[in-house]
């Protein structure tokens, strides 16, 4: 097992006192061992190594117009492929893998009306595009019927993996919160 994680952030005014940046990069590199035990057929033991390449984004800009409104924006990413999967009594051949990115971008504004009072609003949008699949199905546009057959023996399965299924789902979101401090 060996796992590396590394990035960076940087982040400063673009405007004094009136806007500023913030980025970060993460990168986290992950290799799990694995077994392969199949007793019925122990020339289809083996061992492999499942990995995990994750990149994580993160962007952020926030703006002061004035004394009494700021907005910002920020965008999230993460990109997590596992590439290798051995999941249950599968030969090499049948392993599977994962691909997923999921983004997130959020935009507010926040106005200061009066000594007690404080609105913000706030918009985002979710996406998460994600694969668990043989190969074959994650390289070949999620075509699975052209991809080589299962074969399902009683204590293994050899070939592809029969796991093959990808999505795609975005969610929104609208919400305004209204803040009324009384002394």
């Amino acid at each position: 097992t060996k796992q590396q994680q590394f990035g960076g952030t940087i982040g400063g005014p673009v405007i004094r006192d009136k806007a500023h940046f913030f980025a970060s990069v993460e990168r986290v590199l992950i290799d799990d061992g694995v077994t392969v035990n199949i007793p019925a057929r122990p020339e289809f033991n083996a061992t492999t190594t499942e990995q995990t390449r994750v990149w994580n984004t993160v962007v952020r800009f926030d703006h002061q117009l004035n004394a009494s409104n700021t907005w910002a924006v920020r965008w999230l990413r993460e990109d997590s492929p596992q590439f290798n999967q051995v999941i249950g009594n599968v030969t090499l051949d049948a392993s599977r893998e994962e691909v997923d990115v999921d983004q997130t971008v959020v935009g507010t504004l926040s106005s200061v009306l009066g000594s007690s009072k404080v609105n913000t609003l706030r918009v985002a949008w979710t996406r998460e595009d994600v694969a668990f699949a043989n190969p074959c199905f994650n390289s070949n546009g999620q075509n699975q019927a052209d991809c080589e057959p299962t074969l399902n023996f009683q204590t293994f399965t050899h070939g592809n993996s029969d796991v093959a299924q990808g999505r795609l789902n975005d969610a929104f979101q609208l919400e305004d919160t209204f803040a009324w401090f009384i002394p």
